[in-house]
């Protein structure tokens, strides 16, 4: 949510492993930041979902848990 709106990625045609979808997180303060994947549809089970953190070089597996970034 962004100052209490929700907001969606919207997908694409050719989703694979090798996809990229750019998601920038940007906060003036500390704050925990959490990030969900709330709904998938026509996604293959075995595609294997991760955000990548470029401040720590670490990849999340995220379609299966909520990640809280702090």
């Amino acid at each position: 949510m962004i100052e209490e709106r929700k907001f969606t990625i919207q997908g694409i045609n050719n989703l694979n492993q090798k996809s990229i979808l750019p998601l920038g997180l940007h906060t003036a303060t500390y704050v925990i930041n959490t990030i969900l994947i709330h709904a998938l549809e026509n996604v293959p089970e075995e595609l294997e979902i991760v955000l990548f953190d470029k401040e720590a070089s670490v990849y999340h597996k995220i379609l299966k848990i909520m990640l809280v970034l702090l």
